[in-house]
């Protein structure tokens, strides 16, 4: 992903990337031809970027939440499906000599995926996921940055149904 900063007189946009571990839990029900459903999603990234000077701060993004709706159209037992919905994720900084600040970031999310059933109670998936976050202030002893950031995500999941 990306993340994009403002600090005083001095603007970066920079990489971040990593991986993401986590759980998801939701609801899907049959309309006609179509799957809907609503679905939780929550997970740890170990995502880090640099900018500013490539390595004067330190740009990391932990925890993130998501809560979409998801329609899909079932064929046999692959469902080919659309999801979108809001995100919240917490971003830390460190910048050496001046101190660490956290922000939670607020969001929305959009993706698309393919889920295969394997009898009953099992579901292998796999989705590409984007998560947008809004701009946020972290506030320092020597001045303040502005950061938003935007996130791709390639994710494998393994599903148990009840």
């Amino acid at each position: 992903g990306t993340a994009d900063g403002y600090a005083g007189c001095c603007k970066d946009g920079f990489t971040i990337d990593g991986f993401q571990a986590g759980g998801l839990a939701g609801y899907n029900f049959a309309l006609r031809n179509t799957i809907t459903g609503l679905e939780a999603d929550a997970g740890f990234f170990e995502v880090d970027g640099l900018g500013f000077g490539h390595g004067v701060d330190d740009f990391d993004v932990t925890p993130v939440a998501r809560l979409r709706g998801r329609v899909g159209m079932p064929v046999d037992d692959i469902l080919l499906f659309l999801a979108a919905g809001v995100s919240l994720g917490l971003g830390n900084t460190r910048v050496p000599g001046v101190g660490s600040a956290a922000e939670w970031h607020f969001g929305w999310n959009a993706g698309a995926g393919v889920d295969v059933a394997f009898g009953d109670h099992v579901v292998m998936r796999a989705e590409y996921v984007y998560d947008s976050m809004f701009e946020k202030t972290y506030r320092y002893s020597e001045g303040d940055m502005d950061l938003d950031w935007a996130a791709g995500s390639l994710r494998l999941a393994a599903i148990f149904k009840f």
